[in-house]
């Protein structure tokens, strides 16, 4: 197979190596509205999908509630509490031996997060920690992201085939990558998807 010397290097390469999941709280400034042009342009060549972005305050709070939710459910659920712990790798041996998941540092969630996840794996515990209002901490964790940031964003495919999620996949990418180049940051909300 011969090298395509007229191949273009795309212009969001570079920024692979720069972008990152941050749990931090955020600005709550408004983003300009050529940033979200952009970003919905930055997926245009990917047919079939399609973004939409909540930067109202109003909007923001009553998705904010969703989320929240939705983690909250998530904590408290036997089924989903170990379906997230079987994708979490505790130890970057784990992380390089498994080549799969999320290792615990990739989370952000700070030495009090990695101590609760590193505790709570049994759901035994998680169940006990629940009962003393943890399944509410972690909500609110989730509800002050959300409330803390500019907007939120979505992206969509028209179905849901196994090629429609890699589609969906690479927009993700692009658009966080286009985040990443205009200097921003941004946190995926996935407690939802879950729920598969």
């Amino acid at each position: 197979m011969s090298e395509d010397v007229n191949l273009n290097k795309d212009p969001l390469a570079d920024f692979i190596w720069k972008r990152q999941t941050n749990r931090k709280l955020y600005k709550t400034a408004a983003a300009p509205s050529g940033l979200l042009i952009d970003l919905k342009s930055s997926m245009n060549e990917i047919q079939g999908t399609e973004v939409f972005f909540i930067t109202d305050p109003e909007k923001l709070k009553k998705l904010a509630l969703l989320v929240s939710m939705a983690d909250r459910i998530r904590t408290e659920r036997k089924d989903l509490h170990e379906h997230l712990f079987q994708m979490i790798r505790f130890s970057k041996e784990e992380a390089l031996e498994k080549r799969n998941g999320f290792y615990i540092k990739n989370l952000e969630a700070g030495l009090n997060g990695e101590i609760f996840l590193k505790t709570t794996r049994s759901w035994q515990i998680m169940n006990m920690a629940n009962k003393l209002g943890f399944g509410k901490i972690v909500a609110q964790a989730a509800f002050n992201g959300i409330m803390h940031s500019s907007g939120a964003g979505l992206v969509v495919t028209s179905s849901r085939t196994r090629e429609d999620f890699f589609t969906g996949g690479r927009a993700l990418e692009r658009v966080w990558l286009s985040l990443t180049r205009a200097g921003y940051q941004m946190q995926p909300m996935t407690a939802i998807t879950l729920f598969f």
